[in-house]
């Protein structure tokens, strides 16, 4: 089985992506606007399905993604995938980027209110030999859409090292941000830092 229900799905997301917070059923509950019982519920349901795996402390039960897992990946990435579909404009008009960088992620307020955003901020993590690609790209779109690019650029290893140091801007582009390309670049490289913590 997979995260089937709707608070399912917005609970492994949540998990996922701030994965700098320890969730419970209170406090996944209270981001998520939902009652604790429901949350609780949904979380027993991930937790029998072996997508997330809980852990004691104190009186409470805190829970992570099973990122070791396939199925759990798996399940992950296409959720990943249905939350950028809401985003297909996005996804056609930067389709050329994905051919250069390993992951791209559209965050700000782009994502909150087009209408009145400014520019479109992007997080691209790539590899240092496409930087030039990457940089004309960026400038010849910049030429023809009314809203710049504004991208914060990383390796993998800039990425790696600015996460596990807690750099505000990044944590909180994957915390609120849509990854448009490279879900399961993104899942093994945060599998692999949350590992090392």
């Amino acid at each position: 089985m997979t995260a089937t229900s709707l608070l399912e799905k917005k609970i492994v997301l949540r998990i996922f992506k701030d994965f700098t917070v320890d969730y419970n059923s209170s406090s996944i509950a209270k981001v998520l606007n939902k009652t604790r019982v429901g949350a609780f519920k949904a979380l027993n349901s991930l937790e029998k399905d072996s997508i997330v795996k809980g852990r004691n402390l104190g009186k409470a039960r805190f829970y992570e993604i099973r990122l070791e897992d396939e199925y759990a990946r798996k399940n992950l990435e296409t959720l990943l995938m249905e939350e950028a579909k809401n985003y297909i404009r996005w996804k056609d008009e930067l389709s050329q980027l994905f051919e250069l960088a390993d992951i791209v992620i559209l965050f700000g307020s782009i994502i909150k209110n087009e209408e009145k955003a400014n520019d479109i901020d992007l997080l691209l993590i790539f590899d240092k030999k496409n930087n030039y690609k990457i940089n004309q790209l960026i400038k010849e779109k910049n030429q023809l859409l009314i809203k710049k690019l504004h991208p914060i650029k990383q390796t993998r290893c800039d990425l790696r090292k600015n996460i596990i140091k807690r750099d505000k801007v990044i944590i909180d582009a994957i915390k609120n941000g849509i990854v448009l390309h490279g879900f399961e670049k993104i899942i093994g490289l945060i599998k692999n830092v949350a590992n090392r913590e």
